[in-house]
């Protein structure tokens, strides 16, 4: 098995050891036994188009070798995993490895969709701000990381308002694989010049609401959110004092009880995110 042996004091890790260790883990403990074979999978993975041999899979799960946003998705898809699930779990590794440590590459979940990147976007944006329409965290991620690729995305400030509003309460009422990937989405969506605005006022509309300050108040447990060192001396932005700086995505959040993937339950109080949607098609421009 991987092994990190740095030193909890050092204040770095090695954010490849620990990929490496949850690829070696999902596939030996996943719900196919045969995959527990490492010739077995490798067979699926060239299957599933992704181009790997014993050689390649041995040195992505030792950590001896840096793994490719196209081989977690293979991974993901052979193991029957969410979609996203791993993709996020790196990101979050690489981008918790050390203070200065640079944002994960920009990666798209486009795939072979036949849509173009702007129309997809549109589409995602819908989706986000119809209250009726259930977004999975694999959705949140594949918006996320589609709009970083943008360097203008032009949306009102009431669509961005619901947009990331709907996603803090996605987040303070998920746990487990769907918080991860919606915490990942939150995390690239707060480095976007565009986005990050919106990102930190609805943080700060879910703080001062006094429903989610008490529930966070009863359960003793905290929405955290790292902001990036180029715009924050890298402190957290937390709803109380937390008991350490882990990401949320490692504990349970305030009040957790939706079921994986079930839609988030709806609050008879009238607050922010009890307004009417309003449909508005996004206008992207930039390098795709």
């Amino acid at each position: 098995m991987p092994d990190d042996p740095t030193p909890m004091a050092e204040g770095y890790y090695d954010p490849w050891a620990r990929t490496a260790w949850l690829l070696v883990t999902s596939r030996s403990l996943g719900s196919d036994p045969a995959y527990a074979d490492r010739a077995t999978f490798v067979d699926a993975l060239n299957d599933a188009g992704i181009n790997a041999d014993s050689s390649r899979v041995s040195r992505w799960e030792s950590g001896q070798h840096a793994v490719s946003f196209r081989a977690l998705r293979g991974y993901e898809t052979v193991l029957g995993l969410p979609e996203g699930a791993l993709v996020a779990a790196n990101r979050q590794l690489v981008r918790d490895c050390e203070a200065s440590a640079k944002p994960p590459e920009k990666v798209s979940f486009a795939g072979h969709d036949q849509r173009s990147p702007d129309v997809m976007v549109s589409d995602l944006v819908d989706r986000a701000t119809d209250k009726d329409d259930h977004l999975t965290g694999g959705d949140w991620l594949r918006l996320a990381t589609e709009l970083e690729r943008f360097e203008l995305v032009l949306l009102s400030n009431r669509t961005w308002s619901l947009v990331c509003e709907r996603l803090v309460h996605e987040l303070a009422r998920t746990t487990g694989v769907d918080q991860l990937r919606r915490f990942e989405a939150l995390s690239t969506l707060v480095t976007h010049p565009v986005a990050q605005r919106h990102v930190l006022l609805a943080l700060g509309a879910w703080l001062t609401d006094p429903d989610a300050t008490s529930s966070a108040n009863r359960s003793r447990e905290t929405l955290a959110m790292p902001f990036p060192s180029r715009y924050n001396t890298g402190a957290w932005f937390t709803s109380s004092t937390p008991s350490s700086t882990c990401n949320p995505f490692i504990r349970r959040t305030s009040a957790s009880t939706e079921q994986p993937e079930a839609p988030a339950a709806r609050s008879s109080t009238a607050t922010k995110m009890n307004w009417p949607y309003r449909r508005s098609r996004a206008v992207v421009s930039g390098t795709s």
